[in-house]
């Protein structure tokens, strides 16, 4: 059972095999920490979740508390907010892709005769918040409304009453507005006859493999909530129904660190809609760079991607960098706080301390290792780094997928095969997937790369 077992997690390895591989080291993890800490000390925050997430590691962190009696940890829910905005494009651009509807079809034929709904906007308006419509959100009876009976559930229909007159011609402008995607919620369910968080689950979710992510009033959430405080008030015994109903499609979404992470990686690669929808959805408008349910912004110089959210006591951001191919993911369970604060520590370290080589490299130019999978022996070539092939002085280091150093060379120690290449044995490793990490001594390069020891 156990040798069946390993074959199916190597066959799983061999499958996802790619040619780049990122550590994060200790000293790279612990920076991780204390900046989260520092952060949350500073800011005087409840509890914070971080996932910092390349395409072959991760580092979770969690600081603080959910409650006097309880600390955060990383398996807790929290309100991601607005980050549900991706999610509701990224369901749009699927139902484009199935010939459903289009990003181009007015939206008269789901709102037709209400007063302050333009039927000729565009699904495309509505995804970057280029609508003219009034926010529903802002109306102070909307507040009223929320705040009256906790308890309450608002149907996605009760909340056309709070939209006003628009706050411009549609094409016009742009103006950040919670509206535009409690319509595209309703255009999901009413195009498909589907509840959205069924098509959250089909699209999304079950689709890489999120098991603890929810819809918030639609679905029963199973897993442990993190506590929300406002002000240093515990909120953890008000109901959200009437408050997360409101936000729906909006901002009601309920995630991990870990699973939103999963979700902005898998966005960012063309792993849940294809590139041409990923290309849509990167159609920033320019004066804001608001794409279809996701933003561009400049952080210490280097692009990121993504969202924020804030609701009721829930702060949060998630970020890709495209250069680094890494993503952020942090969630705070306490208003008034800025998680962007945080953000920008990690990025402006990797700025400072990883050059994007180091995490983007292709590599399949400059190292080769075969046969991999191995068994007894694996041969490593080395080029185009601007010198004969493993001079005296190229450090060779093996990892395990924990990060340990299970061999260590210098290629002096283990003489270069008559093709310049370097051999090493590694019939002593158990079977699993490997790090070999080669560090040049001129300087030239530093590289990662994986290969697959075989039973």
């Amino acid at each position: 059972m156990r040798e069946k077992l390993i074959r199916i997690l190597l066959l799983i390895a061999i499958i996802s095999y790619n040619s780049l591989s990122i550590e994060f080291d200790e000293h790279l993890r612990n920076d991780f920490q204390d900046f989260l800490d520092n952060f949350r000390e500073v800011h005087n925050i409840k509890g914070v979740s971080v996932c910092v997430k390349s395409k072959d590691d991760l580092w979770l962190g969690t600081s603080g508390i959910s409650n006097e009696e309880q600390p955060v940890l990383s398996e807790m829910l929290f309100g991601i907010g607005s980050i549900t905005k991706t999610m509701t494009a990224t369901v749009i651009l699927k139902l484009c892709e199935e010939g459903v509807i289009n990003l181009d079809e007015k939206i008269g034929k789901w709102f037709d005769g209400h007063e302050f709904i333009d039927s000729d906007i565009t699904i495309r308006q509505l995804l970057n918040h280029t609508s003219g419509l009034y926010d529903y959100s802002a109306n102070p009876d909307y507040h009223n409304a929320i705040y009256q009976n906790a308890m309450r559930i608002f149907s996605p229909r009760e909340l056309l009453q709070f939209i006003h007159k628009p706050l411009f011609p549609k094409g016009t402008d742009w103006q950040y507005c919670n509206t535009n995607y409690m319509l595209a919620g309703i255009i999901i369910s009413e195009s498909t006859g589907k509840k959205v968080s069924e098509l959250y689950r089909e699209y999304i979710w079950d689709n890489i493999g999120l098991s603890n992510t929810y819809l918030a009033v639609e679905e029963e959430m199973t897993g442990i909530i993190a506590n929300r405080w406002v002000n240093e008030n515990n909120l953890s015994n008000i109901p959200i129904n009437a408050a997360f109903s409101g936000a729906w499609t909006s901002g009601s979404v309920f995630s991990t660190a870990y699973e939103t992470a999963l979700f902005v990686e898998a966005l960012n690669s063309a792993g849940i809609i294809n590139k041409e929808s990923l290309n849509e959805m990167f159609d920033f408008v320019a004066a804001s760079d608001y794409g279809l349910g996701i933003s561009k912004k400049i952080i210490d110089g280097s692009e990121v991607r993504g969202h924020t959210g804030s609701i009721r006591g829930y702060n949060s951001i998630a970020l890709y960098i495209p250069k680094y191919e890494i993503t952020i993911v942090i969630l705070v369970n306490s208003s008034p706080a800025s998680p962007v604060f945080l953000a920008e520590r990690i990025i402006r370290h990797l700025n400072q301390n990883y050059p994007s080589s180091y995490f983007k490299k292709n590599v399949k130019s400059i190292l080769s290792i075969f046969p991999n999978p191995a068994t007894d022996f694996i041969t490593i070539q080395l080029s185009n780094k601007g010198l004969q092939p493993f001079a005296a002085g190229d450090k060779v280091q093996i990892f395990d997928m924990l990060g340990l150093e299970v061999i260590s060379t210098q290629s002096a120690s283990q003489p270069p095969t008559g093709e310049g290449n370097l051999r090493i044995d590694v019939s002593h490793l158990p079977a699993g997937v490997y790090f070999i990490k080669i560090n040049c001594s001129n300087g030239a390069c530093s590289i990662v790369e994986k290969f697959v020891k075989q039973l």
